[in-house]
This record gives structure tokens, C-alpha cells and sequence, in this order.
């Protein structure tokens, strides 16, 4: 096995010298640092985790904790294959960034049910020394409870007035695909919703009502389909879509997730109905099955890989100096222009 020594022999320093690169210390020279850099590469040298968290009194870990529904619900999304897709770009992205930071990423899926004082685990056991929490199911009370245990906290994907944050404009990123749609001569406009129960469901909702009553389009309950996010859940919103009289029926639908937008595809596939000729599918997320799908679906892409890179600079300013003025960022979101909406002339 590699040791230090070894290290500091192969790059012409002393093992002091080593250990305060890899520990991350800013008292060696750029270019000293280098040749130390490159004589690990060489040699293979795997640092002892254990002992850097004695000198640096860090863990050199950041958790990420994905949101879940109950148990019977996450049975269902590990058979739907949805939540994995959901959060899988979020975890590869942060994964490459902290580790070019020079830290190690533990995952944890959890659940939290209100007014519990349950953690997960990575937290309990002191394994980590900032959480970033991905997803809309969390809730406020949820992220002041992590922060009792842990000053560095993100979350990622909703608004918190508790910890630092990146977000989108939620109303802004339904506003837009709605008013293309309109745009594109479509005034019969369905709104698969998502999950009430998440945090940006509301926001979602304003931003398709403000596009309809910017275009003088009256609102209707009966088009706004509430749905868990779940491509199995799309199929169903599209049998109920299809089952309104034909005189009123939309003729576009909004999905709040290409994953719900995919399991409505299979249902008109199942049942011979056109997309775009009969029905136009916008989806939202701009997810790697989007152009996949057949036809290709338009979709708003939220720039997951700008966010899981925004979130990791954030924790590591957080981790360097704590306390301070709240961080917050929202990206903005654009339509992915594919094949799933017709222009009605």
C-alpha cells in the first residue's frame, strides 16, 4: 500500500508538505502543489480518510438527501422507475462537483412525515458536514429541524427561508410553456398539476392561471388534473382527459413532470391517438427520455446541471465561513422546442 511517505519521496517534498495538499491547506505553492498532485496521481496514493478528519476535524463528506413518499408510495415509484429518473442528473452532477471540490457524497432517500422528529441517518451518525436536499417534498419544518443538528444546509429545488437555497421561478417556469401553447393557437389548454402535497405545486398552478388570464382564457377546474409524480399517474390523467365531452375536450395538456407526460404517451399509444395531431404534450423537467419519446416532447428544461453546480459552490461557502446572510439562486427556465405541439391555425 501507498503511504505518505511514498508520496512525499516520489514528489521531492516532505510528508508534511503532502499532508497539508491533502488536506486542502493554502500554505504550500501552486506549483509545489502540483507536483504533490500529480506524484498521487501516479502512485495511486488513497489518503486515510480517518486521519485527515483528525487534523481537518472534518468529515470531508456532503449528504444528499433525496425526498420520498411513504413506504407504500416508494414501492410504487421503485416499480414506476420514476423517482430514479427524477433525481439521477442531480446526483451525478453533484457527485462530479464535489468531488473536484475534494469531497466524498453520501446519498440517503428519506421520508419525513410532519411533526416528526425523525433524521436520516447520515445525519444521526455524524457522518456528514453539510446536507443538500433535492426535491418539492420536503417541508419547512423538516429543513429547521436539520439545521438544529447541521449549519450547512441547500436546499435544492424550492424556495427555504430557513437555509440557503436554488430554485426556479416555478410560476414563471408554467407561465411560459402555457403562453406557447396559446401561441401556438391552442386556447383549450389541460394542466396536469403534480402533487399538491409538494412544496412548488401552488407556484406551478399560479403561473398556468396568470398565462390564461393574460390571454382572456377563462379557467376551468375540470382541466387541472392533480397527479403524484408517476408515470403511471399520467395514464391515467390522459384517460380522464380523453373521457371529456369531445366538444370541450383540450386540445393541449401540460404535464408537471416528462415523467407523467411519458405514461400519458403510452395511453395514447394503447388507444391510437395522434400526438400532436389530436392532443399536444408539453412535458416539464427536460428529462433524457424527452427526446426519446416518440414524437420527441417539447419540454422546460430547468438546467438541473447549473443547479447541482450553484447548489455544491454554495456549500462549500457555507462550509468555509457559517453563519452570514442567507444564499439563494434562482435559474431561470426555457421551452425545448420538439415535435409534440401542432400549430392551430
Amino acid at each position: 500500500m501507498v503511504s505518505i511517505k511514498d508520496v512525499a519521496k516520489e514528489a521531492g517534498v516532505s510528508a508534511t508538505t503532502v499532508s497539508a495538499v491533502v488536506n486542502g491547506l493554502d500554505c504550500v505553492k501552486p506549483s509545489t502543489r502540483e507536483r504533490v498532485l500529480e506524484a498521487i496521481d501516479r502512485l495511486g496514493y488513497i489518503p486515510n480518510v480517518s486521519a485527515r478528519e483528525l487534523v481537518t476535524r472534518k468529515k470531508q463528506n456532503i449528504g444528499l438527501i433525496t425526498m420520498t413518499y411513504d413506504r407504500y408510495e416508494s414501492r410504487r415509484h421503485s416499480k414506476d422507475g420514476s423517482e430514479d429518473i427524477f433525481y439521477t442528473e442531480y446526483i451525478l452532477k453533484i457527485a462530479e462537483c464535489l468531488e473536484n471540490m475534494g469531497y466524498g457524497l453520501l446519498l440517503e432517500n428519506f421520508y419525513y412525515e410532519s411533526g416528526s422528529k425523525r433524521l436520516p441517518k447520515l445525519i444521526v451518525q455524524k457522518r456528514v458536514d453539510g446536507v443538500i436536499v433535492v426535491g418539492s417534498l420536503y417541508t419547512k419544518e423538516f429543513i429547521k429541524l436539520l439545521r438544529k443538528y447541521i449549519p450547512a444546509v441547500v436546499a435544492l429545488g424550492c424556495p427555504s427561508e430557513f437555509s440557503d437555497y436554488v430554485r426556479n421561478d416555478y410560476t414563471e417556469s408554467v407561465t411560459l410553456p402555457i403562453r406557447y401553447l396559446i401561441a401556438n393557437g391552442h386556447r383549450r389548454i389541460a394542466y396536469a398539476s403534480g402533487d399538491p402535497l409538494t412544496s412548488a405545486y401552488h407556484y406551478k398552478l399560479l403561473g398556468y392561471q396568470m398565462a390564461l388570464e393574460e390571454a382572456g382564457i377563462p379557467y376551468r377546474e375540470d382541466y387541472v388534473f392533480e397527479s403524484k409524480y408517476l408515470a403511471t399517474e399520467g395514464y391515467c390523467v390522459a384517460r380522464k382527459i380523453m373521457e371529456l365531452p369531445e366538444e370541450t375536450r383540450p386540445t393541449a395538456v401540460m404535464f408537471a413532470s416528462d415523467i407523467i407526460a411519458a405514461g400519458a404517451y403510452q395511453y395514447f399509444y394503447e388507444n391510437r391517438i395522434r400526438i400532436p395531431d389530436e392532443i399536444s404534450v408539453v412535458g416539464y423537467e427536460n428529462l433524457p427520455i424527452s427526446c426519446l419519446l416518440c414524437p420527441p416532447l417539447t419540454s422546460v428544461d430547468w438546467h438541473k446541471d447549473r443547479m447541482s453546480e450553484e447548489a455544491c459552490n454554495i456549500m462549500l461557502k457555507r462550509l468555509e465561513k457559517s453563519g452570514g446572510e442567507q444564499l439563494g439562486i434562482v435559474i431561470p427556465c426555457n421551452i425545448v422546442e420538439r415535435s409534440s405541439v401542432r400549430k392551430i391555425e
